[in-house]
């Protein structure tokens, strides 16, 4: 199936296509045809205008974007790359424009990357009103898209595809038994990041509650690259010398087209109280004098800030009316005396 699959990826056209009307210069190139499945590919539409053609647009040229069914295709920032330069080609000088793309197939097999298009209208200086539109098509792409390999795939590798390592910390270096602590895991590297799988993280004596992530992107890079943070909610159930042990985390490199796993150290911890020590909150509650006016505090803190705020306009106005009423008997008191 795949050899099969391989053979039309060979038949195809070339990588690189071009097309050119009107001084106006139009190339879409793909990195490659045959890709694992969860790896990256880039895919470049190219603007090239001649600087001799003195050329001026009604509007600026509209590009379309590739597509790709079993594909998420990102858009990468013009900032990322040189996307606006004079290149020279032979004797002529042009300006290029660059529309650069990171496509991640999802499933293997046959895919095909749709056809983009420049859309221009070159401004006619005696009567703009009959300028008119040129498109610059590009050809679609079939891409084949191979399965990852069975051979030497780690028992633990949970789908991760890309150049990836792994680092673990914890936020806080006092531990206690019954307080939680926050455990974060960074795994790194060049691929979807958005795709990464959360990292299994098993701690004996403690335990473990995955809580959330966040996803930062290296917007300044050719490729997809950057990190994903996953973090936990680590309550010690024991006191005493603890460890936080290595955590193991296995990805497919495609570049290499092998499995890698990168491990990272236990973390020493010293947990303070006794075993079995564990702070409930809801005895915390109970051994308080109010243990009922307690609970609706925390359950409802917005009703009695309301509630709270409407007793002191009550006790301030009672107490606004008693000093009149006491000032009034003041003022008839010394009238009768004089």
């Amino acid at each position: 199936m795949i050899a099969a699959l391989s053979l039309m990826a060979q038949m195809q056209l070339p990588t690189q296509t071009s097309t050119q009307r009107g001084g106006v210069k139009f190339t879409t190139s793909v990195s490659a045809d045959t890709v694992y499945a969860g790896a990256q590919l880039s895919y470049d539409g190219i603007m090239r205008i001649g600087v001799a053609e003195k050329m001026r647009f009604l509007v600026p040229p509209a590009y379309t974007p590739p597509t790709m069914p079993g594909a998420v295709v990102y858009s990468m920032p013009l900032h990322a790359r040189a996307a606006i330069r004079d290149v020279r080609v032979g004797a002529a000088t042009f300006k290029e424009y660059r529309y650069h793309h990171v496509i991640f197939p999802l499933t293997s097999g046959l895919d095909t990357v749709s056809a983009t298009q420049l859309r221009y209208t070159r401004l006619n200086e005696a009567d703009p009103y009959a300028s008119d539109s040129t498109i610059l098509r590009s050809p679609s792409r079939a891409i084949v898209v191979l399965p990852l390999p069975a051979e030497g795939r780690p028992a633990d590798f949970s789908g991760a595809v890309g150049a990836y390592t792994i680092s673990i910390a914890a936020e806080a270096s006092n531990w206690r038994v019954g307080s939680g602590v926050v455990v974060r895991a960074r795994v790194s590297g060049m691929g979807n990041v958005a795709l990464i799988p959360r990292p299994a993280l098993h701690i004996p004596w403690a335990t473990v509650l995955a809580t959330t992530d966040s996803i930062v992107w290296d917007s300044t890079a050719t490729v997809a690259r950057g990190f994903r943070e996953f973090r936990w909610l680590v309550t010690p159930q024991s006191g005493g010398h603890h460890e936080i042990p290595a955590v193991r985390y296995s990805s497919f490199d495609p570049d290499k087209a092998r499995y890698f796993t990168s491990t990272t150290n236990a973390i020493p911890v010293r947990v303070a109280g006794e075993p079995g020590e564990v702070r409930d909150p809801q005895a915390v509650v109970s051994a308080t004098p109010f243990p009922t006016l307690v609970r609706v505090v925390r359950q409802h803190p917005i009703v009695v800030l309301i509630g709270v705020a409407v007793v002191l306009v009550v006790l301030v106005l009672v107490s606004y009316s008693l000093t009149q009423q006491t000032y009034g008997r003041y003022r008839r008191s010394k009238r009768r005396s004089q």
